[in-house]
Protein backbone atom coordinates (compact mmCIF):
# COMPACT_ATOMS: atom_id res chain seq x y z
CA UNK A 1 0.00 0.00 0.00
CA UNK A 2 2.80 2.39 0.90
CA UNK A 3 4.03 2.35 -2.71
CA UNK A 4 0.65 3.66 -3.88
CA UNK A 5 0.50 6.57 -1.43
CA UNK A 6 1.50 9.95 -2.85
CA UNK A 7 2.78 12.84 -0.78
CA UNK A 8 -0.60 14.45 -0.14
CA UNK A 9 -1.78 11.31 1.66
CA UNK A 10 -4.25 10.00 -0.95
CA UNK A 11 -4.05 6.54 -2.52
CA UNK A 12 -2.99 6.82 -6.14
CA UNK A 13 -6.33 5.85 -7.75
CA UNK A 14 -8.36 8.17 -5.51
CA UNK A 15 -5.86 10.94 -6.16
CA UNK A 16 -6.38 10.68 -9.94
CA UNK A 17 -10.13 11.05 -9.51
CA UNK A 18 -9.69 13.88 -7.04
CA UNK A 19 -7.47 15.94 -9.36
CA UNK A 20 -9.88 15.50 -12.28
CA UNK A 21 -12.86 16.81 -10.30
CA UNK A 22 -11.20 20.06 -9.22
CA UNK A 23 -13.21 23.05 -10.47
CA UNK A 24 -11.54 26.03 -8.80
CA UNK A 25 -8.40 28.14 -9.10
CA UNK A 26 -6.16 29.81 -6.53
CA UNK A 27 -4.53 33.23 -6.30
CA UNK A 28 -1.57 33.38 -3.93
CA UNK A 29 -0.03 36.59 -2.66
CA UNK A 30 3.75 36.27 -2.69
CA UNK A 31 5.21 38.85 -0.32
CA UNK A 32 4.54 37.90 3.28
CA UNK A 33 2.65 34.74 2.29
CA UNK A 34 5.05 32.56 0.31
CA UNK A 35 8.19 34.54 1.06
CA UNK A 36 9.56 37.51 2.96
CA UNK A 37 11.72 39.42 0.54
CA UNK A 38 13.81 36.83 -1.26
CA UNK A 39 13.55 34.26 1.55
CA UNK A 40 10.82 31.61 1.15
CA UNK A 41 8.67 30.82 4.19
CA UNK A 42 9.27 27.16 5.02
CA UNK A 43 5.75 26.44 6.26
CA UNK A 44 4.26 28.04 3.14
CA UNK A 45 6.47 26.04 0.80
CA UNK A 46 5.51 22.86 2.65
CA UNK A 47 1.82 23.73 2.38
CA UNK A 48 2.14 24.44 -1.35
CA UNK A 49 3.21 20.84 -1.89
CA UNK A 50 -0.40 19.78 -1.28
CA UNK A 51 -1.43 21.18 -4.67
CA UNK A 52 1.51 19.71 -6.56
CA UNK A 53 0.58 16.41 -8.14
CA UNK A 54 2.59 13.20 -8.58
CA UNK A 55 3.89 14.51 -11.92
CA UNK A 56 5.49 17.50 -10.20
CA UNK A 57 2.99 20.00 -11.66
CA UNK A 58 0.36 22.18 -10.05
CA UNK A 59 -2.95 20.36 -9.94
CA UNK A 60 -5.23 23.42 -9.96
CA UNK A 61 -5.08 26.66 -11.97
CA UNK A 62 -2.81 28.88 -9.89
CA UNK A 63 -1.55 32.44 -10.20
CA UNK A 64 0.68 34.56 -7.99
CA UNK A 65 0.14 38.24 -7.23
CA UNK A 66 2.79 40.66 -6.01
CA UNK A 67 3.56 44.36 -5.75
CA UNK A 68 7.26 43.67 -6.28
CA UNK A 69 8.82 45.57 -9.17
CA UNK A 70 10.09 42.75 -11.40
CA UNK A 71 9.65 41.29 -14.83
CA UNK A 72 7.10 38.49 -14.69
CA UNK A 73 9.59 36.09 -16.25
CA UNK A 74 12.14 36.80 -13.50
CA UNK A 75 9.58 36.43 -10.71
CA UNK A 76 8.24 33.21 -12.22
CA UNK A 77 11.76 31.77 -12.24
CA UNK A 78 12.23 32.70 -8.58
CA UNK A 79 8.93 31.15 -7.49
CA UNK A 80 9.72 28.03 -9.54
CA UNK A 81 12.95 27.60 -7.59
CA UNK A 82 11.13 28.00 -4.28
CA UNK A 83 8.40 25.48 -5.09
CA UNK A 84 10.37 23.02 -7.17
CA UNK A 85 7.83 23.16 -10.00
CA UNK A 86 7.57 25.20 -13.19
CA UNK A 87 5.76 28.53 -12.90
CA UNK A 88 5.21 30.43 -16.14
CA UNK A 89 5.44 34.20 -16.54
CA UNK A 90 1.76 34.28 -17.46
CA UNK A 91 0.94 32.97 -13.95
CA UNK A 92 2.51 35.99 -12.24
CA UNK A 93 0.47 39.17 -11.80
CA UNK A 94 2.36 42.30 -10.78
CA UNK A 95 0.98 45.65 -9.68
CA UNK A 96 1.90 46.96 -13.14
CA UNK A 97 0.29 44.07 -15.04
CA UNK A 98 -3.05 45.91 -15.64
CA UNK A 99 -1.14 48.46 -17.73
CA UNK A 100 -1.27 45.99 -20.61
CA UNK A 101 -4.83 47.18 -21.27
CA UNK A 102 -3.95 50.90 -21.07
CA UNK A 103 -3.33 50.86 -24.80
CA UNK A 104 -4.04 54.54 -25.31
CA UNK A 105 -0.71 55.24 -23.60
CA UNK A 106 1.37 52.58 -25.32
CA UNK A 107 2.45 54.78 -28.22
CA UNK A 108 3.05 57.88 -26.07
CA UNK A 109 6.37 59.10 -24.72
CA UNK A 110 6.36 57.80 -21.12
CA UNK A 111 8.76 58.28 -18.23
CA UNK A 112 9.07 55.12 -16.13
CA UNK A 113 9.99 55.29 -12.44
CA UNK A 114 11.25 52.44 -10.28
CA UNK A 115 14.23 50.12 -10.07
CA UNK A 116 15.54 47.20 -12.06
CA UNK A 117 14.86 46.44 -15.71
CA UNK A 118 12.51 49.39 -16.24
CA UNK A 119 12.61 49.59 -20.01
CA UNK A 120 12.24 45.83 -20.39
CA UNK A 121 9.25 45.80 -18.01
CA UNK A 122 7.63 48.70 -19.86
CA UNK A 123 8.19 46.98 -23.20
CA UNK A 124 6.65 43.76 -21.85
CA UNK A 125 3.53 45.77 -21.02
CA UNK A 126 3.27 47.23 -24.51
CA UNK A 127 4.90 50.67 -24.15
CA UNK A 128 6.90 51.68 -27.19
CA UNK A 129 8.50 55.07 -26.44
CA UNK A 130 10.19 54.94 -23.04
CA UNK A 131 12.58 57.15 -21.08
CA UNK A 132 14.03 57.04 -17.56
CA UNK A 133 14.77 59.64 -14.91
CA UNK A 134 18.47 59.36 -15.78
CA UNK A 135 17.68 60.47 -19.31
CA UNK A 136 15.71 63.43 -17.95
CA UNK A 137 18.72 64.39 -15.81
CA UNK A 138 21.05 64.14 -18.77
CA UNK A 139 18.76 66.26 -20.94
CA UNK A 140 18.25 68.93 -18.25
CA UNK A 141 21.32 68.78 -15.95
CA UNK A 142 20.54 72.07 -14.19
CA UNK A 143 17.32 70.72 -12.69
CA UNK A 144 18.88 68.23 -10.27
CA UNK A 145 20.35 70.59 -7.69
CA UNK A 146 19.74 68.28 -4.72
CA UNK A 147 22.68 66.23 -6.01
CA UNK A 148 25.74 68.08 -4.76
CA UNK A 149 28.02 66.09 -7.08
CA UNK A 150 25.92 67.35 -9.97
CA UNK A 151 26.28 70.92 -8.71
CA UNK A 152 30.04 70.54 -8.71
CA UNK A 153 30.03 69.04 -12.20
CA UNK A 154 27.95 71.94 -13.49
CA UNK A 155 30.25 74.48 -11.84
CA UNK A 156 33.29 72.97 -13.50
CA UNK A 157 31.75 72.60 -16.95
CA UNK A 158 29.21 74.37 -19.11
CA UNK A 159 26.09 72.38 -19.82
CA UNK A 160 23.07 73.26 -21.94
CA UNK A 161 19.65 71.69 -22.03
CA UNK A 162 19.09 69.15 -24.79
CA UNK A 163 17.57 70.60 -27.96
CA UNK A 164 16.39 67.16 -29.10
CA UNK A 165 14.44 66.16 -26.00
CA UNK A 166 11.04 64.67 -26.81
CA UNK A 167 8.19 65.86 -24.60
CA UNK A 168 7.04 63.43 -21.89
CA UNK A 169 3.34 62.64 -22.35
CA UNK A 170 2.75 60.39 -19.34
CA UNK A 171 4.51 59.17 -16.19
CA UNK A 172 4.42 55.51 -15.15
CA UNK A 173 5.48 54.66 -11.58
CA UNK A 174 6.26 50.96 -11.19
CA UNK A 175 7.74 51.16 -7.71
CA UNK A 176 10.02 53.11 -5.41
CA UNK A 177 13.16 54.55 -7.06
CA UNK A 178 16.66 54.57 -5.61
CA UNK A 179 16.77 58.32 -5.06
CA UNK A 180 13.39 59.80 -4.15
CA UNK A 181 14.75 63.35 -3.83
CA UNK A 182 15.89 63.51 -7.47
CA UNK A 183 12.87 61.64 -8.80
CA UNK A 184 10.39 63.77 -6.85
CA UNK A 185 11.98 67.03 -8.00
CA UNK A 186 12.03 66.06 -11.66
CA UNK A 187 8.52 64.58 -11.50
CA UNK A 188 7.19 67.89 -10.22
CA UNK A 189 9.16 69.75 -12.90
CA UNK A 190 7.55 67.62 -15.60
CA UNK A 191 4.05 67.94 -14.14
CA UNK A 192 4.09 71.74 -13.93
CA UNK A 193 5.61 72.17 -17.41
CA UNK A 194 3.42 69.68 -19.27
CA UNK A 195 6.32 67.28 -19.77
CA UNK A 196 8.84 69.75 -21.20
CA UNK A 197 10.82 71.44 -18.37
CA UNK A 198 12.64 74.20 -20.24
CA UNK A 199 10.85 77.22 -18.76
CA UNK A 200 9.17 78.03 -15.45
CA UNK A 201 5.37 78.01 -15.85
CA UNK A 202 3.27 81.13 -15.36
CA UNK A 203 0.72 79.11 -13.42
CA UNK A 204 -0.54 75.61 -12.84
CA UNK A 205 -1.99 74.05 -15.96
CA UNK A 206 -5.47 72.53 -15.53
CA UNK A 207 -4.43 69.70 -17.86
CA UNK A 208 -1.33 68.08 -16.40
CA UNK A 209 0.18 64.97 -17.92
CA UNK A 210 -1.26 61.72 -16.48
CA UNK A 211 0.51 59.74 -13.75
CA UNK A 212 -0.07 55.98 -13.72
CA UNK A 213 0.91 54.76 -10.24
CA UNK A 214 0.98 50.99 -9.94
CA UNK A 215 1.91 50.18 -6.36
CA UNK A 216 -0.23 51.93 -3.74
CA UNK A 217 1.34 50.32 -0.67
CA UNK A 218 2.41 52.60 2.19
CA UNK A 219 4.48 49.96 3.97
CA UNK A 220 5.60 46.41 3.29
CA UNK A 221 7.20 43.57 5.20
CA UNK A 222 10.48 42.09 3.97
CA UNK A 223 13.17 40.38 6.05
CA UNK A 224 13.29 43.35 8.45
CA UNK A 225 11.74 43.02 11.92
CA UNK A 226 9.47 46.04 11.30
CA UNK A 227 7.43 47.26 8.32
CA UNK A 228 9.36 49.32 5.75
CA UNK A 229 8.24 52.53 4.13
CA UNK A 230 7.54 52.11 0.44
CA UNK A 231 6.44 53.98 -2.66
CA UNK A 232 3.51 56.20 -1.67
CA UNK A 233 4.76 57.13 1.78
CA UNK A 234 6.92 59.82 0.14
Amino acid sequence: MSGNIIKNGLPEEKAKTFWKKLNFGILFDVDGVIARGSTPIKAAIKGMQKIIGPDGKLTVPTSFVTNACNRSSDKAKQISEWLGTEIKASQVIHAQSPLTVFRRYHDKRVLVIGQGKLKEMATDLGFQCICTIEEIRDAFPKLDMVDHANRKKLAENHYEDSKDFQQVEAIVIFGEPNRWETNLQLLVDLLVTDGYPTMAPNGISPNTIPVLACNMDLVFMAEACMPRYILHTA
